[in-house]
């Protein structure tokens, strides 16, 4: 099997990864070593799989957080007031519509 690296990856994972290592990296030379830290290709290659790495964990708490499928549920729960009542009815017309299931989501009694 064959893994390429597409924008999802370079994007998604690996840029936000960067930034973070790279931000903390900028803040240990402010702290640290305001002078002595010099910065070369070798170091920045080297921390290319970290920051891959480092984006990896970024993803997976931000999914742990934020999970699409609580978060719409908790955003069509009737109390919320994000969404209007109207809007919130078409969402589950739509919903019955496209999957053909009922649109208060409990299960068919009937078999």
């Amino acid at each position: 099997m064959e893994k390429k690296l597409n924008l999802n990856d370079l994007f998604g994972i690996l840029f936000p990864g960067a930034v973070l290592c790279a931000s903390i990296y900028a803040f240990l030379i402010k702290i640290a070593w305001a002078q002595t830290a010099q910065l070369d290709w070798s170091a920045t290659l080297a921390m290319l799989p970290i920051a891959y790495v480092v984006g990896l964990v970024i993803r997976e708490v931000g999914n742990f957080l934020f999970h699409e499928r609580e978060m719409a549920t908790r955003l069509m729960h009737a109390r919320d007031l994000t969404f209007s009542a109207d809007f919130k009815q078409g969402v589950k017309a739509a919903f019955v519509d496209v999957f053909k299931l009922p649109a208060e989501g409990d299960e068919l009694s009937g078999r």
